[in-house]
């Protein structure tokens, strides 16, 4: 039985998002876990979550409108919007909302005050129409611009704004108090940096910090961060019930540039039968680290099974064997990847060992794939409790402990083991570690 509410973000890639850490840093206690969750698609992303026991779940691009399918209701912003990024689960169901609106009013307020104005929005992305709202709620005079006018007249009529083409840009802009960037930026051209002038600039997609047209021209940008940590603010609040505080929110501003530090060592939990050794090995192979499997370590230096060390010296003792191994691992801080045992995280030394040292992957799996690789051979049924039964309730007995050590989610009982690779191979070859 979960005892803490567990909360993730999917998307493809996840490995990037700051919210676990900034969750983290909101909550300020232990009593609520998240975690990240890499789905090829918003259908993945669901069934993972419904695996790893997730209450609620923020969707990353590209997954925000055709996640609105997969829930049952939506909040009227969301509605209006077309687009969810925040979803709750419940008894009564799936609950989607759009915290994009929510923050770009707070983000608006705190920089303008009550001021309006006019606001020129490049793209026709979900987050445009989500700004637009946000910004014609304010009582903004908002007009959004796209390369083809009936895209943009298509994103203008949802939120009450004007439309455009980006080639008629110079002519918004007169007494423009903010221009937005909300598309990626294979639509930003150099022609636009002469429109722009001296109207401070928000980027919602973070490519401009690589964008070499951007970087080399004298804009007056407004940093994203304050829009970013507000939708973690309003999904936090949606997720738990609690405010974040001004102070917190100032405070995270610079966690958020520290947050993302590299390791050396990744790590595979999950429960039998997952893949870890599978995918723990392959990943090694192609990231040119050492493969160390914890089981096989435990029995190389005891001289004896597992089966056997269980069964002659008991479990404490096979548990004491196993930190210090782990710990032994952490120690030497070489570019390795562990692939643990089951029970591995059950230990609260090998919990912080793990979260410490290495960047954890939870490979879940449904129980019926379980059961078809004969993974309950260790484990003795009660009379009258069907397999399935058993490996649901191990899974209810060890989710949360998996989920507080994650990074990282992924489900790995598709047959195509190529793909599950690629996709972690992606995750961490991505510039979050390197």
């Amino acid at each position: 039985m979960l005892t803490k509410k567990i909360f993730a973000v999917a998307g493809n890639p996840a490995g990037e998002s700051y919210y676990p850490h900034l969750f983290r840093l909101f909550s300020g206690h232990d009593d609520h876990i998240y975690t990240r969750i890499s789905a090829s698609d918003v259908e993945e992303a669901f069934v993972t979550a419904n695996l790893a026991g997730v209450s609620g779940l923020n969707m990353a691009y590209p997954f925000r409108i055709s996640a609105m399918d997969f829930t049952d209701r939506r909040e009227a912003n969301a509605e209006n919007i077309c687009a969810v990024n925040t979803i709750t689960f419940s008894a009564d169901g799936k609950t989607g909302y759009n915290t994009e609106f929510t923050a770009i009013k707070k983000f608006i307020l705190r920089r303008f005050g009550r001021d309006t104005g006019r606001a020129v929005i490049m793209g026709t992305s979900e987050d445009s129409v989500a700004v637009a709202c946000g910004l014609t709620s304010l009582g903004w005079d908002v007009v959004i611009l796209n390369r083809t006018l009936v895209e943009a007249v298509e994103c203008a009529v949802k939120c009450g704004a004007q439309a455009g083409e980006y080639n008629s840009l110079e002519k918004y802009t007169s007494g423009a108090k903010i221009l937005v960037f909300a598309d990626t930026f294979r639509n930003f051209q150099e022609k636009f940096i002469s429109c722009i002038g001296d109207i401070p600039v928000l980027f919602l997609n973070s490519q401009y910090s690589t964008n070499e047209i951007i970087c080399n021209a004298d804009l007056n940008i407004i940093p994203s961060d304050d829009f970013i940590l507000e939708q973690a603010a309003a999904s936090y609040s949606i997720f738990t019930g609690e405010t974040v505080d001004d102070d917190t929110l100032y405070r995270a501003r610079d966690f958020m540039h520290s947050a993302h530090c590299r390791k050396n060592i990744f790590s595979f939990i999950g429960f039998s039968g997952s893949g870890k050794t599978l995918y723990g090995r392959s990943l090694a192979e192609r990231t040119g680290r050492r493969f160390v499997d914890l089981d096989e370590e435990i029995e190389k230096q005891y001289g004896k099974s597992i089966p056997e060390i269980l069964e002659g010296d008991g479990y404490d003792a096979f548990s004491r064997l196993e930190e210090r191994i782990l710990e032994n691992i952490c120690a030497m801080q070489q570019e390795t990847v562990v692939a643990c045992g089951c029970d591995t995280v059950l230990s609260s030394v090998n919990r912080e060992l793990l979260k410490k040292f290495t960047y954890p992957i939870w490979l879940v799996s449904n129980s019926e794939m379980l059961l078809k690789k004969r993974c309950l051979y260790d484990y003795r049924l009660e009379p009258g409790i069907s397999m399935i039964d058993t490996i649901n309730r191990l899974f209810e007995g060890r989710n949360e402990n998996y989920a507080q050590v994650a990074e990282l989610v992924i489900k790995s009982d598709s047959s195509n083991i190529e793909k599950i690779s690629d996709r972690i191979f992606h995750e961490v070859n991505s510039r979050y570690f390197f």
